[in-house]
């Protein structure tokens, strides 16, 4: 078959409500040089017949359907079955602004970039677009892309970067058989490690459609020892990257106070980790994670802190804004 530009990867579980939603703002984009790859990731509802009938009206509309696995594994499914030369993701309950991947393919072309991410726009549960900018409007290398992914206020999603198929190796992902905090991080390290040039702009490619149910707005929190494996799992992508090893170091630190503060289900003094995550000495850290360090240090604190900072939030934003937690 001949190879598209651009292959779009949704992965599918649970989210026959909103999976058609999805496809159709694909479907309504004004570039054409695409394919769409919906992988049905063991959904026990109607969305795996949703996507078979998507994908016998459209020739350029595929499915793979397979054992539940998990997000990572959906996607790396869905890599392996795509013919693009550059690969985006979308999550089957969000959806992809006019002009996305118009844009993103005269940039990746005409800038000859391996990493494109992109701005997005929060949809609040009430249908509202609210815009994140957050100023640019650069190319940038893999080295620098890694050193502001590894800051606490870089923020992106998973479907906002757009990069070359090829940079999309096994090693990329977490191990299959664990389930990590964040995937997004761990796959974005390993891609930034691979690329020479990287785009960073504002021009919206993603909708992320606010969730009720999710992690920023319920303050759900996760357990210690996936948290914990999930910074070994940072520390071994980061091996080898061109890096100073104690900037890395330091960077690292600032997320761990960060996640530890923010989403650990219980703070537990007693356990070694957490401990020395409380008391790092770090002078160069900026005063919100030396906060959340004397928070962690005092937990009867931590979750009133987070309620009031979350609740502040919401006011501002009905559940969304431009900074996330």
């Amino acid at each position: 078959m001949d190879c598209p530009l651009i292959s779009v990867i949704i992965p599918i579980y649970k989210t026959e409500a909103t999976l058609s939603r999805t496809i159709e703002s694909v479907l309504s984009q004004s570039f054409d040089d695409y394919e769409l790859v919906l992988v049905d990731d063991g959904t026990p509802d109607g969305a795996g017949a949703i996507a078979d009938d998507y994908a016998s009206r459209y020739s350029h509309i595929h499915v793979v359907h397979q054992e539940n696995r998990g997000l990572a594994e959906a996607r790396k499914s869905g890599h392996k079955a795509a013919h693009g030369r550059y690969h985006m993701h979308l999550d089957s309950d969000d959806t992809m602004p006019a002009g996305a991947l118009e844009f993103l393919a005269a940039k990746a072309v005409g800038e000859n970039l391996d990493i494109i991410h992109g701005g997005y726009n929060y949809v609040t549960d009430e249908g509202d677009i609210v815009p994140c900018t957050r100023g640019y409007d650069v190319v940038v290398s893999g080295e620098e892309l890694l050193r502001r992914l590894l800051t606490t206020t870089f923020h992106i999603y998973g479907g906002m970067c757009f990069s070359r198929g090829e940079l999309w190796s096994d090693d990329v992902f977490p191990p299959a058989h664990e389930r990590v905090t964040s995937e997004d991080t761990i796959s974005n390290i390993g891609l930034a490690m691979k690329a020479q040039r990287v785009g960073l702009y504002d021009f919206p490619v993603y909708n992320y459609h606010f969730n009720p149910h999710s992690l920023t707005a319920t303050g759900a929190f996760f357990k210690l020892a996936p948290m914990k494996r999930f910074f070994e799992l940072m520390r071994e992508h980061l091996q080898g990257c061109s890096l100073p090893p104690d900037e890395v170091e330091h960077l690292v630190r600032m997320q761990e106070v960060h996640f530890v503060g923010f989403y650990l289900k219980e703070i537990d003094m007693r356990n070694e980790w957490v401990r020395r995550v409380a008391h790092y000495a770090d002078a160069d850290f900026p005063r919100k994670t030396r906060v959340l360090q004397f928070l962690i240090r005092h937990p009867w604190l931590r979750r009133p802190a987070i309620s009031a900072n979350r609740l502040y939030k919401r006011l501002r934003g009905r559940g969304v804004s431009a900074s996330s937690l």
